[in-house]
């Protein structure tokens, strides 16, 4: 029986939920290196899609370096995906200036803009029409894009950043070094779609899944600066770690923050 997993309705084409589905049973190991994938037919019939669906599937592979067709013979693997880079989440913003050293950072673009509502409201700002500092930017492991960051400054701090230094320094860095010692953040992180916005920039097509970040910062209590970013799930890991609150109450968890967590 074909296997209906696959939502023809949403906004993830249906190629490219054929591909993120491939892509796990590689990394988990399925196929060996050098093992040959079942033929184009046989996953047409597991899947139930078309047989172009699946060719498309098999070229988005192919492409990424993963598969490796062979012709008269079929397609075959050629290596495992990436592993994600993971962050582990600590309660601290160690982490922060510890993925900032050990990627590469491109800056997109540095301008000054009005202030949208949903960040006057995060960084608590009541005056109208005020600008403040817009940076895009893009995040790589091994050359390979996985995150879109977006940061925006507070008004207050925003004529002290210097964009010729954000591609080799963290904000956070050259907050602290002009005296704005970061010591706190609030983060929600949510799934979200790609947009025609980031697509290029991730290499990922528009409709598929991102998870989403949103980050405020804060200085003594004072909002400074709001991060927005756009993760691709297949090479980006989100980790936390929860201890029991009670040895006692052991369904309680605590994440390291202390906050407590059903």
């Amino acid at each position: 029986m074909p296997e209906a997993i696959f939502h023809r309705d949403n906004k993830i084409p249906l190629y490219h939920q054929v591909a993120m589905l491939l892509r796990t049973e590689l990394s988990e190991g399925r196929f060996d290196i050098g093992a040959q994938i079942p033929t184009e037919r046989e996953l047409t019939e597991r899947f139930a899609v078309s047989r172009i669906t699946i060719r498309q599937a098999i070229d988005s592979l192919v492409q990424e370096g993963v598969l490796m067709r062979q012709q008269g013979r079929g397609t075959f693997v050629l290596a495992p995906p990436p592993r994600s880079t993971v962050t582990e989440f600590a309660g601290t913003l160690d982490v922060i200036e510890t993925l900032g050293q050990s990627t590469d950072v491109r800056v997109l673009s540095t301008e000054y803009v009005p202030c949208p509502s949903r960040i006057a409201q995060d960084l608590r700002i009541e005056t109208p029409q005020v600008h403040l500092l817009k940076v895009l930017r893009v995040r790589s492991s091994r050359g390979e894009p996985f995150e879109h960051l977006t940061n925006w400054v507070s008004p207050i701090l925003s004529t002290q950043i210097n964009p010729a230094e954000l591609e080799r320094r963290s904000l956070v860095s050259l907050l602290k070094e002009r005296g704005v010692k970061v010591d706190a953040a609030d983060q929600i992180v949510s799934a979200t779609l790609t947009t025609p916005e980031v697509s290029e920039f991730l290499e990922t097509p528009v409709g598929s899944p991102l998870l989403q970040g949103h980050r405020i910062y804060y200085a003594g209590g004072t909002p400074v600066m709001v991060l927005e970013s756009l993760y691709r799930p297949d090479r980006y890991a989100y980790r936390v770690r929860l201890s029991a609150a009670d040895p006692l109450l052991s369904e309680v968890w605590v994440s390291q923050t202390g906050q407590p967590r059903p």
